[in-house]
């Protein structure tokens, strides 16, 4: 708290000062030789030492609360790891018996929607022929099976009920890479930290599709 408190109360100085710099920087001329060069320059090195003056406090004020935090993080972070095996173990072997349950519904209302086909081929052949008896038979047929799939329908436990909550069932659609080489360019991202590693050992190196431009400035130590 010490080190934000000497923080805030430097902000009223450090303005006041940069007030004076901006002032000072905006009755500056342009640079057309050495002694307007050395003007501007000196100017610009003020306001880098009070650049580095403003992150320099910055860091002493903020490093407690980085260090708390990274105690934190670390902490979470084993918790964490010892926590979400538990958790996809399980997970996995309820979603297994989902699965299962789901395909077992799916396979019986396929049993019961060929029944059902049969039964109303029947009834039909059965009302062609005249034969009332077999119609009644069929049709009440038909009306048990179509029972039956509304049953099976709502069988198939998508939601499992714990003593927390529920596990429910879902489906998404995720990608799965099979051939890296076929993938279009807009779906592929540049490696800017690899080009500029590249660069490291050799100012220019030759890679396609890049090139390689020069950017000035001055740099104020």
């Amino acid at each position: 708290m010490s080190e934000e408190l000497t923080f805030q109360t430097q902000v009223e100085r450090w303005q006041g000062q940069i007030k004076e710099l901006a002032a000072k920087a905006d009755t500056l001329p342009d640079v057309v030789d050495d002694t307007t060069a050395c003007d501007n320059a000196d100017v610009a090195k003020e306001a880098h030492v009070l650049l580095k003056q403003v992150e320099e406090a910055r860091k002493t004020s903020t490093q407690p609360l980085v260090d708390a935090k990274r105690q934190v993080d670390d902490a979470a972070r084993r918790l964490k790891n010892l926590l979400e095996p538990i958790k996809k173990r399980l997970s996995a072997k309820v979603t297994a018996w989902q699965v299962e349950q789901e395909r077992k519904a799916r396979a019986e209302a396929e049993r019961i929607r060929r029944e059902q086909a049969a039964a109303e081929a029947a009834a039909l052949a059965a009302a062609e022929q005249g034969d009332d008896a077999s119609f009644e038979i069929e049709a009440s047929k038909t009306e048990t099976l179509e029972a039956e799939a509304r049953a099976t329908a709502k069988a198939a436990p998508k939601t499992t009920g714990t003593s927390f909550g529920r596990v429910t069932l879902t489906t998404r659609v995720v990608p799965e890479i099979v051939d890296e080489a076929k993938i279009p360019r807009q779906y592929l991202q540049v490696d800017m930290v690899k080009i500029r590693a590249a660069a490291k050992a050799d100012p220019r190196p030759d890679i396609p599709g890049v090139k390689w431009v020069e950017e000035r400035g001055s740099r104020v130590l």
